[in-house]
């Protein structure tokens, strides 16, 4: 199998300036995200989830100890 040289050339003529990135629609979309929101958002999800897991954990607690009598 033999290795051949690309001849493509790459065009330099492309490049993106700083200013070309701040119009990009990702760019814009990503900074007009409220990050705070968010955060309380991931937060509120995590103690919901913590609450659940006691949740069950209880019952389950209760489960073992009901079958611990019988």
């Amino acid at each position: 199998m033999k290795m051949t040289e690309s001849t493509e050339t790459v065009d330099t003529s492309t490049k993106k300036t700083k200013s070309d990135l701040n119009d990009l629609e990702i760019i814009k979309f990503l900074k007009n995200i409220d990050w705070d929101d968010i955060a309380r958002r991931i937060r509120n999800g995590v103690n919901v989830v913590g609450k659940a897991i006691v949740y069950i954990a209880e019952k389950l607690l209760a489960l073992g100890k009901y079958l611990s009598e019988v």
